[in-house]
């Protein structure tokens, strides 16, 4: 049940800060996510769908699907991923 409340919390801190991140891009917040995309954390995946979100939001469309692939390439058959290849499908329309 821990793990649980614990994945609901991350995707509620999640779809807050995607919002932000839709409207807003500080520097010092994508350097954050851009570190912890890097890493092999926990957080990496979060921080990838994060980046997806903002650099479509500052039409870097490239990074963008970089960071999707990234997400489907290695997090397969996860939430992560999945979300990765809606986005993959909404920036091939743009």
């Amino acid at each position: 049940m821990e793990a649980a409340d614990s994945d609901d919390q991350r995707r509620l801190v999640f779809s807050t800060a995607v919002r932000f991140l839709q409207e807003d891009q500080p520097p010092a917040v994508m350097n954050a996510l851009e570190a912890a995309a890097t890493g092999d954390s926990s957080e990496r995946p979060w921080a990838l769908r994060a980046l997806v979100s903002a650099y479509e939001a500052q039409d870097r469309l490239a990074d963008s699907r970089q960071a999707a692939s990234t997400l489907v390439a290695d997090y397969g058959g996860t939430e992560h991923s999945l979300s990765a290849l809606a986005s993959t499908v909404e920036l091939a329309l743009r």
